[in-house]
């Protein structure tokens, strides 16, 4: 598994590891967070991340 983290970004190959980190920046109160993929399959990356990534965050009630 790679997984950097740099000043402004978060890198990771694994699913649940960019679960995480996404989890982190939600838990820190953002209500926005922007995810990119560096490869050329955008449909597929969209449906994955609708699909597996974000039904999984943890939203807090306000």
């Amino acid at each position: 598994m790679v997984v950097m983290t740099l000043k402004c970004c978060s890198i990771s190959s694994e699913r649940a590891a960019r679960l995480d980190h996404i989890q982190h920046y939600v838990d820190l109160g953002f209500d926005e967070v922007y995810v990119h993929n560096v490869g050329c399959h955008q449909e597929e990356f969209i449906r994955a991340y609708g699909e597996r990534v974000i039904p999984k965050l943890r939203w807090t009630e306000e």
